[in-house]
């Protein structure tokens, strides 16, 4: 009866690939998203991001194309 959870939080990894950008990038980018913890020390950080903010994020920073 084990139910797989969804993921509930992203990695700079994970957030790297869905924005297609590098790691330096996503990791300045994840600073910016609300609810972006560090699970790390201020040296090694170690960004995770929840998907609900993520996803809010993603809809206020919109790329437009023409």
């Amino acid at each position: 009866m084990s139910e797989k959870k969804e993921k509930q939080w992203l990695t700079v990894d994970d957030v790297a690939e869905l924005l297609q950008v590098k790691r330096p990038c996503a990791r300045r980018w994840m600073k910016d998203m609300p609810e972006c913890v560090n699970l790390g020390s201020d040296k090694y950080q170690i960004l995770m991001v929840s998907i609900n903010s993520f996803n809010a994020w993603m809809r206020n920073h919109r790329l437009v194309t023409t």
